[in-house]
C-alpha cells in the first residue's frame, strides 16, 4: 500500500512540493531580521543559495520545496536553479516551461512591474517574484504559496504565506510557469 502511494506521488511530484510549501506556511516561517532567520537561512541553503548573502529568498523557497519533495520521492531536481526569479526563467528549458494551464507545484514567475515583461522576453534580468501554484480555478485565479512575501500581493515580505486568489493567469506581470524536472536516485 505504501509503495502504491509512493508510485502515485512520483507521477505528481508537484503535489509533494505543495505539501512541503504548505508545511512551511503552517509552521508560520517568518524572518528574524531582514531576509534572515533560522528557517529562512535553511530554505536558502536547501534552495541552492548562500544564507550569508541574506538576499531576497522567494525563488530559493520555491526551489527548496522542490528539492525536499524530490528527496522524499527518492529523486533529485535536475533543473538548473537560481535564487533569481527571472534568471530561473531564463535557465528553464523549453520542456520545463509550462504551456497551457499550470498544475499544483508549478513555479509561478512574475515581474514586479508589468513594463519590465518585454525586457524579460529579450533575455534581460529584472526584479521578479516566485510562488508555488497550489490550485488553479476555472476562472483563471490561482491559490499560491510564497516565501519572502506577506499575506497580500507583495514581492518583499517577512515570511511564508498562502495566497488565495491573489494572482490570475491574466496577470499582466506574469512571465510564466516552470515545472521542475526530476531524476530518480540510484
Amino acid at each position: 500500500m505504501i509503495s502504491q502511494a509512493l508510485h502515485t506521488l512520483q507521477r505528481a511530484p508537484g503535489v509533494v512540493a505543495v505539501l512541503v510549501a504548505r508545511s512551511f506556511a503552517l509552521m508560520q516561517v517568518r524572518e528574524h531580521g531582514s531576509n534572515r532567520g533560522r528557517w529562512v537561512d535553511a530554505i536558502v541553503e536547501i534552495g541552492g543559495g548562500d544564507d550569508e548573502a541574506a538576499g531576497a529568498w522567494c525563488a530559493y523557497f520555491g526551489w527548496a520545496c522542490w528539492h525536499i519533495a524530490a528527496l522524499a520521492l527518492g529523486c533529485r531536481v535536475t533543473s538548473r536553479t537560481s535564487g533569481g526569479v527571472v534568471r530561473s526563467w531564463h535557465y528553464a528549458t523549453e520542456g520545463e516551461r509550462v504551456t497551457g494551464t499550470p498544475r499544483p507545484g508549478d513555479l509561478m514567475c512574475i515581474v514586479r512591474n508589468p513594463a519590465h515583461l518585454s525586457a524579460v522576453r529579450q533575455g534581460q534580468t529584472v526584479p521578479g517574484h516566485m510562488e508555488i501554484v497550489r490550485r488553479v480555478y476555472g476562472d483563471g485565479s490561482l491559490d499560491t504559496i510564497g516565501g519572502n512575501t506577506t499575506g497580500g500581493d507583495s514581492a518583499e515580505g517577512d515570511g511564508v504565506y498562502i495566497h488565495r486568489k491573489v494572482y490570475t493567469l491574466s496577470d499582466p506581470r506574469l512571465i510564466g510557469f516552470i515545472r521542475p524536472t526530476l531524476k530518480r536516485l540510484v
